[in-house]
């Protein structure tokens, strides 16, 4: 077991490349501004700061930047913070990409897992369009980036992504993609019109993206719609969550898609959604014990 105490002047990503990918390193960041961009490949790697308002990792790729290969950097290159490791937890952190408005800049992502069993608790999570990144890629992604993306990001394995206790703002599709997570007792803001989750669960995934005894937030003065297939079969699952501010009348968007698994519970009648019986409630909730060792009850 190793132990870093890291300063922001400290760059990250060299001191830690210099360890075995399977050494167990806690890094802890002391307060202040990190300017940097993280692609972090360590099984069991423990990334702890301070405080949470006073740890910042930020950095401002963007989907309409120009990258230096003389391509665009597209969505999945803009990431603040890739967690490409198992069981890697972060926590006391904010991690932002501070790109601004998907209107002008396009996507820009502040945290991508593709790394199994990722915990990351008391975070404050900051973007605008595309926020976090819940690996895996959809299946037709892997194979359009063949060239474009490395293999380790494109592997199609079912991952799970355990969130507790985090803040995290965005506007349009900030919480997306194919894995399972569990959000728990989060915070989630819109901060302006747009879509919440864009789950691209695959059918064979039991479950997609979960809130549970959530605060569902919108800030912005426009109504916002909760969830949207990005895939067929997207699946969300909004549990004794609070819903404040201007939430669509709709709550949910088939986005063309005709495969749809939104539920919530207790159930808020929408055309797109469907209740949960109790003991579909108690399939969730073991499931959730067993991936996450938490419950939703």
């Amino acid at each position: 077991m190793i132990s870093l105490h890291l300063k922001p002047q400290d760059n990250i990503q060299e001191i830690l490349d210099g360890y075995p990918l399977n050494e167990e390193i806690t890094v802890f960041l002391a307060s202040g501004i990190y300017t940097q961009k993280l692609r972090l490949k360590h099984n069991h790697l423990k990334l702890i700061g301070s405080k949470t308002d006073e740890t910042i990792i930020t950095f401002s790729d963007y989907s309409y930047k120009m990258h230096a290969d003389g391509l665009l950097y597209n969505t999945f290159r803009t990431s603040t913070v890739m967690i490409l490791g198992d069981h890697v937890l972060l926590e006391n952190l904010t991690i932002q990409n501070e790109s601004g408005s998907g209107l002008t800049i396009g996507q820009a992502v502040a945290l991508t897992l593709y790394g199994n069993h990722t915990r990351v608790v008391n975070c404050k999570l900051l973007g605008h369009q595309d926020t976090i990144f819940l690996g895996p890629l959809p299946v037709d992604l892997t194979i359009r980036y063949d060239q474009f993306l490395p293999i380790e990001e494109r592997l199609t394995n079912h991952l799970h992504h355990y969130f507790e206790n985090c803040y995290i703002e965005g506007d349009v599709d900030y919480i997306f993609g194919s894995g399972t997570a569990l959000f728990n007792q989060c915070v989630i803001v819109s901060i302006g019109k747009g879509f919440i989750a864009a789950p691209s669960t695959y059918e064979e995934f039991p479950y997609g993206i979960i809130f549970s005894r959530s605060r569902i937030i919108n800030r912005s003065s426009e109504p916002v719609i909760l969830a949207r297939p990005w895939r067929e079969f997207g699946s969300t699952y909004f549990i004794h969550c609070e819903f404040e501010g201007l939430i669509s009348n709709e709550r949910y968007d088939a986005w063309d898609k005709s495969n749809l698994r939104f539920f919530e519970f207790p159930f808020i009648p929408s055309l797109l959604s469907k209740a949960l019986q109790i003991e579909e409630v108690e399939q969730l909730n073991n499931y959730c014990l067993a991936h996450f060792n938490c419950s939703i009850k």
